[in-house]
């Protein structure tokens, strides 16, 4: 199973796959993947989707049957994840507010899952607020992809 951090959906629309231009490619694919339960999305992904309301966050909520995973299911996990990024400011829990990263990777333990996303590895950074998803993942012991690789690997 593969867990999609939000930027999947912002990044394929914006950039690869714009929803109303694409119909029957990516968007339908992700769909397939989710009724086949290949895919999910923990519930903080698509509360940082709805940040904007925009397409994104419809395609998503018109879907959430298939693709969410409420926050519990994750939350027994949560305090390792936080523990991996370090000691948290005020400032750092403020950055962190509405912020999907820490439950995406949470429902990854979870769920025994992969976490997907498009961020790069930036394993020196010590600030909480710059580290990144697949560094955390790392110190949690989650596998990760990129985005890119995500397609190739289940396209093939």
């Amino acid at each position: 199973m593969y867990i999609l951090d939000a930027n999947v959906f912002i990044l394929a629309h914006k950039h690869d796959f714009p929803i109303d231009n694409n119909p029957g490619t990516f968007w339908d694919f992700i769909e397939r993947l989710g009724n086949q339960g290949e895919v999910r999305v923990p519930e903080s992904v698509v509360e940082e989707l709805s940040k904007k309301e925009d397409r994104v966050y419809k395609w998503v909520s018109d879907r959430k049957n298939i693709l969410m995973i409420p926050t519990e299911h994750a939350l027994p996990h949560l305090p390792r994840v936080l523990a991996a990024y370090g000691a948290f400011t005020q400032n750092d829990l403020e950055v962190f507010d509405g912020k999907a990263d820490p439950f995406v990777i949470a429902e990854a333990l979870a769920s025994v899952a992969i976490v997907v996303s498009d961020e790069t590895r930036n394993p020196t950074e010590t600030r909480i607020r710059y580290k990144k998803m697949p560094d955390i993942c790392d110190l949690v012991g989650v596998s990760y992809l990129r985005y890119p690789r995500f397609l190739w690997e289940l396209s093939s």
